[in-house]
């Protein structure tokens, strides 16, 4: 009797074990949710990838700007339509 007792309680704590472990690795914290956080934070890597390169793109420029008076004249030029005295400028289809 003590046998089919052990026994019957053993299966009990086994299935009880089985079933936490199948509703915690498939519930809403489980690998669904890992493998979905695993995909967010490679989008997040490859945004911040592409945000680090236009910063250094953008701060390219900036040193550009900032050495070469020849570009900032051409960039305010163009920008705020600024001519010289003896220059004619034609607008087309704005």
């Amino acid at each position: 009797m003590k046998f089919r007792d052990f026994r019957w309680s053993y299966l009990f704590f086994l299935a009880l074990a089985v079933s936490y472990a199948f509703f915690t690795l498939l519930g809403p914290h489980g690998v669904p949710s890992w493998m979905q956080k695993r995909r967010d934070i490679q989008d997040y890597e490859q945004r911040i990838e592409a945000l680090q390169r236009e910063n250094d793109r953008r701060e390219e420029r900036i040193r550009s700007l900032e050495q070469d008076q020849a570009e900032q004249e051409r960039v305010i030029r163009e920008q705020l339509i600024f001519v010289k005295e003896d220059e004619t400028v034609y607008v087309l289809g704005r």
